[in-house]
């Protein structure tokens, strides 16, 4: 773990600006960043040496960043107002309801005399 934590020391700038770079957001690089080194010490046992390991986790967090980036890109483009109705008991009490709420207004009496 020490040398995890060496690893997360020396390299973490090295990503974070990286990942700043590609976002242009402080906090979602942060957050990409942490991510990215998670990940990183979830798989260290996948790193071959292959490359240097700024290399690797920088791929890491790339990899992370657009993962995210689809993400926020798929709930912008659909937003809440928008999405189909799903079916089942909670629509049809929605249903009840709304049809009651617009009926209601019609029975209220209209002054203390009626009631």
């Amino acid at each position: 773990m020490e040398e995890f934590e060496r690893v997360y020391s020396e390299y973490y700038d090295t990503v974070f600006q990286y990942i700043l770079s590609l976002c242009k957001d402080e906090l979602w690089a942060e957050e990409i960043t942490q991510e990215a080194f998670f990940k990183a010490l979830k798989n260290i046992g996948r790193f071959r040496g292959e490359c240097k390991l700024s290399v690797w986790l920088c791929q890491i967090a790339k990899n992370a960043f657009y993962t995210e980036a689809g993400r926020r890109k798929r709930q912008a483009d659909c937003p809440l107002e928008i999405l189909p109705a799903t079916e089942g008991a909670e629509h049809e009490m929605l249903d009840r309801v709304s049809a009651q709420l617009s009926v209601l207004p019609h029975r209220l009496p209209i002054s203390a005399k009626e009631s």
